[in-house]
């Protein structure tokens, strides 16, 4: 089954759409809204192939992808692509996998839906996939694409690597075939993203949920294992670890509901009044 155009263009612009409020405030342990990430029984883990994205056949899965946008360092836009083969049906598949299209927010941080992996053995286990504004507390104050508010070009980014590196596992790859996506894309993440940790993040929760059938970290712990420098632009991370301390409960800092002002500029009409209100007594 192929993909069309239009379709993948869904998945690339569902993130960024005035539907998607992933923004969450503190004193909400739920999400504002319940928005899909993905249109209703759009997403399909046994695809043949998705356009501009990746081919299979019985073998191999031919993983192909093409990045436009402002390089760090340069003014002009331009564009890369890399592309890997990874070797399928290399072991049994022990699992399935059910997307929940519902935000959730979980230490903190607020993620834009949720794949849940089931084995055979009874064993279950989530996969958190960030969407635009959510929280990314290795991102950096400053930094022109790795801040720390995901935008839609990001979000988009992560939710294809993740979403090949799933096709894959389904159709019998290895970890260390999931390994070879995450390695490819690495080239394109330094160019035009810089969101090397949540990429490691994403690229462990799948590793220990398909294929070390344990649970993943939660992200705040992943980061506390990195021994990140906790200075300047990184300040809001130190500020985000510290608040359990603090509350009892991890919650974004300051610096995120800042750039979320200054980067959405119509979040007053994605909120409600007292919501929008207390987004203003935060920042």
């Amino acid at each position: 089954m192929m993909l069309t155009m239009a379709a993948i263009k869904l998945i690339s612009d569902s993130l960024s759409s005035k539907n998607d409020q992933s923004l969450i405030i503190p004193s909400h342990l739920e999400p504002l809204t319940n928005a899909p990430l993905f249109e209703e029984g759009f997403v399909s883990f046994n695809l043949d192939s998705v356009a501009d994205l990746y081919t299979t056949s019985p073998h191999v899965l031919q993983f192909s992808y093409t990045e436009k946008g402002v390089a760090y360092g340069q003014q002009e836009t331009s564009s890369k692509t890399i592309k890997c083969e990874v070797p399928l049906a290399v072991q049994p598949v022990t699992f399935v996998l059910n997307l929940t299209n519902e935000p959730v927010y979980r230490s903190g941080v607020n993620y834009a839906a949720v794949v849940q992996v089931s084995h055979q053995s009874g064993l279950k286990f989530q996969l958190l996939i960030p969407g635009t504004r959510t929280y990314d507390p290795a991102g950096i104050s400053g930094d022109p694409h790795c801040s720390e508010r995901v935008g839609n070009a990001c979000s988009s980014a992560i939710l294809k690597v993740v979403y090949v590196s799933l096709v894959a596992a389904l159709k019998g790859a290895s970890i260390e075939g999931i390994n070879q996506i995450f390695s490819a894309f690495l080239p394109i993440n330094e160019t035009y993203h810089g969101r090397i940790v949540i990429m490691q993040y994403m690229q462990h929760q799948l590793n220990s949920a398909l294929f070390q059938i344990k649970e993943p970290q939660d992200y705040p712990d992943f980061i506390k294992e990195l021994d990140l420098q906790l200075t300047g632009g990184r300040e809001h991370t130190k500020s985000y670890l510290n608040s359990a301390t603090k509350n009892s409960l991890l919650q974004p800092p300051r610096q995120y509901y800042k750039k979320v002002q200054d980067k959405d500029k119509d979040i007053n009409e994605l909120l409600s009044a007292a919501d929008y209100q207390r987004l203003l007594q935060l920042v």
